[in-house]
């Protein structure tokens, strides 16, 4: 195991392997190798608008969402009423409630491209706030692993070790 790879496997055994079969460590492996053959092949990760994202259910994990659906807006309660304390959740102290629309959330779909743009993959709905290296770098190798699986694309590994003459187009 080469030193790339082993910092590449440990990069993805604490940012993105999962837990399912075939586990946590072998996951880490076949992000790490698809990091690697991803590289190789000059497949990059591109960000494109996405206008129309599939959020799920918004309200969940949206922490303004959170907050307001408590009574607060901007750390004061929401449509507090000066006949009753602040903290009361009583219903019809507080009004309103969260849109989508009200929320700043910027969305991108991430493509993963080869050397001349063809397009090999893609995932949309991501927001854009919390698209920093690592996460970006997850991504790609995600969506490299996918697309080495299902075209049966050899990876860096297995051309060296001679398993594959050449790439699937």
């Amino acid at each position: 195991m080469d030193k790339s790879f082993r910092e590449a496997w440990r990069f993805f055994l604490a940012n993105g392997a999962v837990v399912t079969p075939p586990g946590r460590v072998v996951c880490a492996a076949e992000y790490a190798r698809a990091e690697q053959t991803a590289e190789a092949l000059g497949w990059e990760l591109q960000t494109e608008p996405d206008y129309d994202p599939e959020m799920g259910d918004h309200e969940s994990w949206c922490k303004r969402a959170r907050r307001r659906a408590a009574g607060y807006n901007n750390g004061r309660p929401f449509g507090w009423r000066r006949d009753r304390l602040p903290g009361d959740m009583r219903e019809g102290v507080y009004v309103g409630s969260h849109r989508v629309e009200d929320c700043d959330h910027e969305y991108v779909t991430l493509v993963l491209a080869d050397d001349t743009g063809r397009i090999l993959a893609s995932v949309g709905s991501v927001e854009y706030g919390h698209l920093d290296r690592d996460y970006a770098r997850y991504w790609r190798a995600e969506l490299a692993e996918q697309v080495i699986r299902e075209l049966h694309i050899p990876t860096t590994a297995q051309l060296a070790a001679g398993a594959g003459s050449e790439v699937a187009a």
